[in-house]
């Protein structure tokens, strides 16, 4: 079975993630991208790259339980930092939680 993936971010992380999942071979891993959680200005029901904005942060957990989300994907580093106890409720819940980085960083 496939993981049903919620994908959060914004901008370019986000655009550069869906870019990319669009031309991965879907095979390798079996992802069904059910929607994206962002909190830029675009409305709920939005549209990008054909995936649905499901709504902003705070309607994390509601989202989750609404779409039987078994995978999330992070391309926001400050969201990691704003809701580090709900990532970790996900955890324990079985719930993979993944961070997209596509940036080079100096080290």
């Amino acid at each position: 079975s496939h993981f049903k993936t919620l994908i959060i971010g914004s901008g370019y992380e986000l655009a550069a993630y869906l870019r990319r999942a669009a031309y991965r071979n879907s095979h390798v891993i079996q992802r069904k991208i059910i929607g994206i959680l962002e909190n830029d200005i675009l409305d709920s029901g939005t549209l990008v790259f054909g995936y649905p904005v499901l709504g902003a942060d705070k309607d994390l957990i509601e989202i989750i339980n609404d779409h039987n989300i078994t995978e999330i994907i992070i391309c926001d580093e400050t969201f990691i930092d704003k809701h580090s106890n709900e990532i970790s409720d996900c955890k324990k819940n079985g719930i993979v939680v993944k961070q997209y980085i596509s940036e080079v960083k100096e080290i």
